[in-house]
């Protein structure tokens, strides 16, 4: 069974995925009905999630992302994460 930290590092490294055709690809094997929400976004679906990834990956090019922390963990895992020089 996946456990939330599995999934948050799946979800920075699909997010560290150069390819986007690749990134389409891990996010859609990873579940076909993923989504994602923070404070700020939100993306329901491999499509929608693959557009936010772009965004944060236009936003700080050249950089990859890493987990920095959990902030809390009970039935949901919250994370933190920064952009980093890969």
């Amino acid at each position: 069974m996946r456990t939330a930290l599995d999934a948050a590092n799946g979800y920075m490294a699909v997010s560290n995925e150069t390819d986007p055709a690749e990134r389409v690809r891990r996010l859609e094997a990873w579940h076909p009905d993923v989504c994602y929400f923070d404070p700020l976004m939100q993306a329901e679906g491999s499509e929608a999630l693959t557009l936010m990834i772009e965004g944060a990956r236009a936003q700080f090019p050249g950089l990859a992302f890493r987990l920095h922390g959990t902030l809390l963990e009970v039935e949901r895992r919250i994370e933190v994460w920064r952009p980093i020089q890969p």
